[in-house]
């Protein structure tokens, strides 16, 4: 039985992986064009507040039982101080700085 809840596991995670993978083309066509509406600080300086990145996560076990894996892992990594739209119900940088207030700049 807990075979069958791993293999789920891994399917759940394997579609929606892919859902939301196939769904990063379309919201970077959507930010292109919204973004003659807003000119950020992003804009100015010319980097892109998102930046993605895409890897393979190895893990291996020598003890009790040799046992390794591999996946594939996607990163989103968003300037929240540069990003041009801040969704309603997420911290701007600003706001995320006085709650936890960390020191220098705070971006993800």
């Amino acid at each position: 039985m807990e075979l069958f809840y791993l293999l789920c596991s891994i399917l759940s995670a394997f579609f929606t992986s892919l859902v939301l993978s196939c769904l990063l083309p379309f919201r970077a066509l959507l930010r292109c064009l919204c973004s003659s509406r807003s000119v950020g600080s992003s804009a100015a300086t010319g980097e892109d507040p998102v930046s993605l990145y895409e890897g393979t996560v190895w893990h291996e076990r020598r003890r009790p039982v040799h046992h390794s894996f591999r996946y594939a892992v996607r990163y989103a990594l968003v300037d929240i101080d540069s990003a041009p739209n801040v969704l309603p119900d997420h911290l701007s940088g600003d706001e995320a700085r006085r709650i936890a207030e960390p020191p220098g700049q705070c971006t993800g």
